[in-house]
């Protein structure tokens, strides 16, 4: 249910007296669902390769990348795009990385990637129900 109706709308579906709901309730809460959904478009930068955790809507949302450098920066620089506005305090980070938000993008600046393999992690989380990793 979480999939087509936002959170009112599936707590109004699952109650025993589901029936009883207005159709207008269903609609808003399918049309809302569909405004909440942020979707990842691309990233770009250095030489990389952007894979997704799993095939379904929510696997799809989590990113696997890597990025190589084989010129051996100090930092690397990329960019990623999404379908709507983003906003800075819904922005999280884990390692030596910093990340702003700019409109439809996230800058993401990646330091001290020399010689040896990283980790890093970026999370925009602005609803309970929507988390891009």
């Amino acid at each position: 249910m979480e999939k087509y109706y936002d959170e009112k709308g599936v707590g109004k579906l699952t109650k025993e007296d589901w029936t009883n709901v207005d159709f207008t309730d269903i609609e808003k809460s399918i049309q809302d669902k569909k405004k909440n959904t942020l979707e990842y478009n691309n990233v770009s930068g250095s030489e990389l390769w952007d894979k997704e955790e799993g095939n379904s809507k929510a696997k799809a949302r989590i990113r696997n990348i890597i990025v190589f450098n084989e010129d051996e920066r100090d930092d690397i620089e990329l960019e990623f795009s999404f379908d709507d506005t983003l906003y800075k305090e819904f922005l999280k980070t884990d390692g030596d990385i910093d990340a702003l938000t700019s409109g439809k993008k996230v800058k993401a600046s990646i330091h001290n990637c020399n010689e040896n393999a990283s980790f890093y992690k970026i999370t925009y989380k602005k609803m309970l129900n929507l988390n891009l990793e």
